[in-house]
């Protein structure tokens, strides 16, 4: 590594907190309505003019503004650059900010990260983001915003396994994202969504809005304490495994292979490291957010077949995914 990198990995904080105030503030949405000045901004969203302009011109420096025309010459009125426009505004249809605006709630617990190294212990209570109704919505929308965003849902509806089943079982469904776009593409699937009761409120939302909303049902229940339900073809365990400790994923692999029809699928998509615990690097760096986060990290490949086998699956492997798709898959099958 060269130094001016070094110096640009130091700084890259500076982005990204300028960034998540572009979005919070609500500049990106403003401006997608009309050109504006600083002071026109300031005066619109309630902010000092002059940090207004400052901060525009960083958010410039950074690709996410640009700087408009007055009379054929560019001067100090500002418009939304073309991927601001498509990636951080309400109205477009690839709007991101809602990762944008949780990954800012995750400030502060990334300032105590030298005091988890030293207590092992996660900088917050690993409460799934539960207990401020406004933080469940935050975290559950911005699942919903990334997975929309990278266009994962319909690659991943044409995976074998998913185009093939008649009943899938999306254990954490979050926002529902996946369950929905594979029940759009199989008209004969049906899905059942199961997640925390606080999670499902937000769920519906997005469910009420889909054209298969009949084929839906969503079902409240904690993977940790409940049982399950049955009779699914296949079971969908999307970045779960990563919020959990060993001894709760061997746990939990067991309950999902009571819930599977004889011959079905347990499909783990999610930050799966090789051995050495270091590549994919975007793994290993996410382990570290969940170790300030949750009692879980990321896991190896050979770790999740260890689960599987114990929990008594027949066989298991790992598929790698192609692009828009950042998480590899481990899929075991019962006999």
């Amino acid at each position: 590594m060269r130094l001016n990198e070094l110096l640009t990995l130091n700084d890259a904080f500076a982005g990204s907190r300028i960034l998540q105030a572009g979005v919070r503030l609500g500049i990106f949405d403003v401006l997608a309505t009309r050109d504006m000045t600083a002071s026109q901004l300031a005066a619109t969203l309630d902010l000092d003019s002059r940090a207004t302009w400052i901060l525009c011109n960083a958010l410039v420096a950074l690709g996410l503004l640009e700087l408009g025309t007055i009379g054929g010459d560019v001067g100090q009125i500002y418009r939304n650059s073309p991927a601001a426009s498509k990636w951080l505004c309400k109205t477009s249809g690839t709007d991101f900010s809602g990762k944008v605006r949780f990954d800012a709630l995750l400030w502060d617990i990334w300032g105590k990260l030298e005091e988890s190294v030293r207590s092992g212990r996660a900088a917050r209570t690993p409460d799934m983001f539960q207990n401020d109704p406004v933080e469940t919505e935050q975290f559950i929308l911005a699942m919903h915003a990334l997975v929309k965003a990278r266009g994962d849902g319909p690659v991943m509806a044409r995976h074998p396994l998913v185009a093939g089943a008649r009943t899938i079982l999306d254990i954490g469904t979050g926002p529902g994202t996946y369950p929905i776009a594979f029940c759009e593409a199989n008209q004969s699937l049906h899905a059942v969504l199961f997640d925390l009761p606080n999670t499902l409120v937000v769920t519906r939302k997005v469910v009420d809005q889909s054209s298969c909303r009949d084929r839906l049902t969503l079902v409240a229940g904690d993977y940790r304490y409940d049982t399950l339900p049955g009779g699914f073809d296949v079971v969908f365990l999307s970045n779960i495994i990563h919020g959990e400790d060993e001894t709760n994923n061997v746990i939990l692999m067991k309950k999902i292979k009571n819930a599977l029809n004889p011959g079905g699928y347990v499909v783990v998509k999610d930050h799966i490291l090789d051995n050495t615990g270091t590549n994919p690097p975007g793994g290993a760096i996410f382990s570290v957010q969940m170790l300030l986060s949750t009692t879980g990290r990321d896991y190896t490949g050979d770790e999740v077949m260890g689960w599987m086998k114990e929990a008594g699956f027949g066989r298991s492997w790992v598929e790698n995914q192609e692009p828009p798709l950042t998480s590899r898959l481990v899929i075991g099958q019962i006999p």
